[in-house]
């Protein structure tokens, strides 16, 4: 008996009309808001709403997917059994975490090599050098430890999920374990799990 979900074809068709409305939508947004116009000049504010939605929309859909895989380390550490019957949900949801890192990845450095100052206002020099609050964050408030902190995290956040992913899949492909691969399988899974948790909270 195959117990792989077999997704239906009505559905992949949605899922191709939406993908295309997305990009359709985003063309549209690149032709009338003039996404590239340095910021404050010209169509500043249409410029600014355009990098401000897709950094918000990116970063919430690449939270949304991190957390169904925080729900399962909590639910691992806890001991939680009861997750089991709808764990390999979360683990679907989480596996998009790569594509959604990989795009948030490219508009967050898009926003930060662009000079965007009118979404972070500590790109700008001037702004930092009379500001004492940004000043006092400028160890960390600057371009290479931005971008290097952010693929840190994206990079964790995936290879960290990928592993729970795949113990889960080795407790599928062993069986029944005996006592001490079962110890063993347990301890791994609590040590991932409490990586993670850290990582995210981060």
């Amino acid at each position: 008996m195959d117990h792989q979900f077999q997704l239906p074809g009505s559905y992949k068709k949605w899922t191709y009309g939406l993908i295309g409305a997305g990009v359709i939508a985003l063309l549209y947004g690149i032709i009338m808001f003039h996404p590239f116009e340095h910021a404050g000049h010209g169509t500043h504010s249409s410029s600014t709403r355009f990098w401000a939605v897709l950094l918000q929309n990116s970063v919430f859909f690449l939270l949304v997917v991190n957390a169904a895989m925080f729900f399962i380390c909590v639910t691992t550490m806890a001991m939680a059994g009861w997750v089991v019957a709808f764990r390999r949900v979360s683990e679907a949801i989480s596996s998009v975490v790569p594509i959604l890192g990989v795009l948030t990845f490219i508009i967050l450095m898009a926003i930060v090599f662009g000079g965007r100052t009118d979404i972070y206002h500590w790109l700008d020099k001037d702004a930092v050098a009379n500001d004492s609050i940004l000043k006092g964050k400028s160890g960390f408030l600057n371009i290479k430890f931005y971008t290097a902190w952010s693929f840190i995290t994206i990079f964790l956040w995936w290879i960290l999920g990928k592993k729970m992913r795949s113990l889960s899949l080795q407790s599928d492909k062993d069986g029944h374990m005996d006592y001490e691969t079962g110890k063993k399988w347990i301890w791994n899974n609590t040590v991932w799990a409490s990586l993670y948790c850290v990582v995210f909270t981060l």
